[in-house]
């Protein structure tokens, strides 16, 4: 998982009861590598929130989801607690590595010179 650091302010611009939902939902992205969406009901928080002594109650969770969609910081899926993650502000796994590149072995040409590679075939 990877934040922008260009758009650290973001992440302090939100409440602090949002903040601590926003650790669930950081952590359920480090579960979930190289996806564009997670999956996040209440209990799931509830558990991150216990495990980490957080308190998030569920009234604080689902006003922090609001708030992380109202920001953009998730948007809303049709399936029933699954947000998309804005790539703007955080990715999972490894968006960066989007070209391949190949390169042809120099041969030798009938006349017995080196076929060279051009910099932009």
């Amino acid at each position: 998982m990877k934040l922008y650091t260009q758009n650290l302010k973001a992440f302090f611009d939100i409440r602090p009861s949002t903040q601590k939902v926003l650790q669930s939902v950081l952590n359920a992205l480090q579960e979930s590598p190289n996806q564009d969406s997670i999956y996040l009901p209440w209990f799931f928080c509830e558990d991150y929130s216990k495990k980490h002594d957080l308190k998030v109650s569920r009234t604080s969770f689902h006003n922090a989801m609001r708030e992380l969609i109202e920001k953009k910081f998730l948007a809303e899926s049709e399936e029933p607690n699954r947000f998309w993650i804005n790539p703007h502000l955080v990715f999972n796994g490894k968006r960066m590595a989007f070209v391949n590149e190949y390169r042809r072995k120099p041969s030798v040409t009938g006349d017995g010179h080196l076929e060279r590679e051009l910099p932009f075939d």
